[in-house]
């Protein structure tokens, strides 16, 4: 495909009488392109490009001692200890040569905390913005208490954030259990 012409198209038009030029403005092709075309009957194939040698390729062997031998990982470490052999290239070809030699990120082990039933509730409290209908922005508060062991939650919103409110809060959650647990940690209570 021509940029949506086909040769078949160029060659009909040719022999409804349409010169070079007409052809090339119809098309949007230079009237070269098109005489180029006509004269070779086929569209011309584009050679593969001649792969050039990057700066990094006399480095690489260095690279790979110094990620899977060394394992050092750091992007600016590795420039650094190139540049100390000759290299005069920049970060960017070093960056997208090593995110493939890196391994890949593993996530990070959660090691869950346990604790017997009754033991402790965990308390949050934070801030929550929301935009009406109208688009106009308001905050409540939010308190949260976690139980330790079973996960149950408990959640309110509040639109004061004082002494009083936040012992109400204790009040009704620990109403909504059904008891008390022996401790209870806070975070993010100012």
């Amino acid at each position: 495909m021509i940029k949506g012409w086909q040769l078949v198209d160029i060659w009909d038009m040719v022999r409804q009488g349409y010169s070079a030029r007409k052809i090339a403005q119809i098309t949007g092709l230079a009237r070269n392109t098109i005489a180029k075309y006509l004269e070779s009957g086929t569209i011309p194939k584009y050679k593969p490009r001649e792969l050039r040698a990057s700066k990094l390729d006399p480095f690489k062997e260095l690279l790979h001692v110094l990620i899977f031998q060394r394992n050092i990982l750091n992007g600016e470490v590795l420039l650094r200890k190139i540049r100390e052999q000759g290299y005069t290239g920049g970060r960017t070809i070093l960056k997208d040569y090593v995110k493939n030699l890196r391994p890949p990120n593993q996530p990070k082990a959660v090691i869950r905390y346990e604790t017997a039933p009754g033991e402790q509730a965990q308390v949050d409290f934070g801030e929550v913005k929301y935009e009406d209908s109208y688009g106009i922005e308001h905050k409540l508060y939010c308190f949260v208490m976690i139980l330790g062991y079973s996960r149950d939650l408990y959640v309110e919103f509040l639109r004061k954030a004082d002494v009083l409110a936040f012992l109400g809060c204790h009040v009704r959650a620990l109403q909504h259990f059904g008891g008390t647990p022996r401790r209870i940690l806070y975070d993010n209570a100012k």
